[in-house]
């Protein structure tokens, strides 16, 4: 026999062997039965499915559109189509789990990321005021910082107005609880709802008189209400399917440690959950770190979440109730936080991925993960903060989310000790997601060049 044709067949052999076993291990058949998926077509999902689909891509487009399919039962389809494509399984880490989560949420093999926006939230913090003002004096920067910050983003000036235009990333700011009126623009605009005068400093005992601290409860619900009206008025106008959210506020790592201090049982370690925040050089003295310590504790104590002698309060046996976070984010909380938390929730409620940013925002992330466990679905983390904290908020997060889906949240896609907010970070992790979705729709299956060898 030619040894070229004997080579030849054999090579032949080798690949349908090698297809066998990949069918055998990667492909799959799906468990659901026609009663599972009798009203698949009900759907919005499969309305506007008007592509033919071939093999495992209908068969798993089929689980992403039936009616009765769960987030999990989503995900884990979508997965095993990442895990047929043409490379090794689960080589490309994240990205392959941010696809199958898309996937999952918008219920589709391909979904759209044509347009990812932005949207931030300002505030002042009454801890941040000067102590002449009846403040602390928390950050190294003024409190003014924070209106500088929003007008060199509204000039398009701004760390995070300049990424977001090379981006190609619609961006809005929203103004819920600056000091005095803001002059609003195409880029900023008014909350529906505003703290004129920002949070109270937390540390003063006058603040607990109507029962409150840094807000009321009633002040709370109005800025998460405006982080709800904000997040739907935006997607809406500009026609979003995955939104990056970002936060501008002199004093709100303080806000966010005081928050994590308690939501991360961290009350007898303070330590753990508290950075120098923003910074005026890169070696910061560490009393400027041990201030904020003192003014975390202090807040701590006077609204009871711990004693004077570092004891924890009877109240954080409360913890993953959503009492507690309530309570934590009234008497600790920014209105910017809380209207993070409300943009979330309303994601969520929207099917709406959002690009989770860093410290500041994964505060909020935790709060609204108390609040409503189910959210935590539409969380695509997208850089890991270099604030200590970070890693405790993400590692409560993940608890909670076992607790309502089988699907473990992935970790930060960027890892770059990132730390200025903005939502800078989630802004950078904006060509990842359309990364993703580039992989479900052009990338290849073994199957698909299998057939085209012959």
């Amino acid at each position: 026999t030619n040894p070229v044709i004997r080579n030849t067949l054999l090579q032949c052999l080798i690949m349908v062997v090698l297809y066998q076993l990949w069918c055998r291990n990667v492909g799959y058949q799906m468990d659901y039965t026609p009663t599972d998926m009798e009203d698949a077509d009900t759907t919005d999902a499969s309305k506007t499915q008007t592509k033919e689909y071939h093999g495992i891509r209908k068969d798993v487009q089929t689980v992403l559109t039936a009616e009765k399919s769960s987030f999990d039962d989503r995900y884990t389809a979508a997965l095993r189509y990442l895990d047929a494509l043409a490379k090794p399984v689960g080589s490309l880490g994240v990205l392959e789990k941010w696809a199958a989560r898309l996937s999952a949420i918008q219920r589709t093999i391909e979904p759209n990321v044509d347009v990812i926006s932005c949207l931030i939230f300002a505030a002042d913090h009454g801890i941040a005021a000067p102590i002449s003002e009846g403040g602390e004096a928390c950050s190294s920067y003024p409190q003014v910082v924070t209106r500088h910050v929003i007008a060199s983003l509204s000039a398009g000036t701004g760390a995070a107005s300049v990424l977001s235009k090379h981006h190609g990333v619609p961006l809005r700011v929203v103004d819920v609880g600056l000091v005095g009126e803001t002059d609003t623009t195409s880029v900023v605009t008014d909350g529906s709802y505003k703290l004129v005068n920002g949070t109270r400093n937390f540390c003063k005992e006058t603040c607990t008189i109507d029962g409150g601290g840094a807000m009321t409860v009633k002040e709370m619900e109005g800025c998460i209400q405006a982080g709800r009206d904000a997040l739907e008025g935006w997607v809406t106008e500009c026609g979003a399917t995955v939104v990056a959210l970002g936060e501008v506020g002199i004093g709100n790592t303080t806000s966010s440690a005081a928050i994590l201090a308690v939501l991360t049982e961290n009350q007898t370690s303070i330590e753990n959950v508290c950075g120098f925040g923003a910074r005026l050089v890169h070696d910061p003295d560490p009393s400027v770190l041990q201030k904020k310590v003192d003014i975390v504790k202090r807040a701590l104590v006077l609204h009871q979440f711990m004693t004077p002698n570092g004891d924890t309060e009877p109240e954080k046996k409360l913890a993953d109730s959503k009492a507690l976070a309530e309570s934590v984010l009234s008497k600790l909380g920014g209105a910017e936080i809380a209207s993070l938390v409300g943009a979330i929730l309303q994601a969520s409620e929207m099917n709406i991925c959002v690009l989770i940013d860093g410290y500041i925002c994964i505060t909020a992330a935790l709060v609204a993960a108390y609040l409503s466990p189910d959210a935590t679905r539409v969380f695509l983390f997208a850089t890991r903060s270099a604030e200590l904290g970070y890693n405790c908020a993400l590692e409560r997060i993940q608890q909670i989310g076992k607790g309502s889906s089988s699907i473990p949240l992935e970790s930060p896609a960027l890892d770059m000790d990132l730390r200025l907010g903005e939502g800078t970070g989630a802004v950078c992790a904006v060509p990842l997601v359309k990364s993703v979705v580039c992989l479900l729709k052009e990338m290849s299956t073994l199957e698909d060049i299998m057939n085209a060898a012959g």
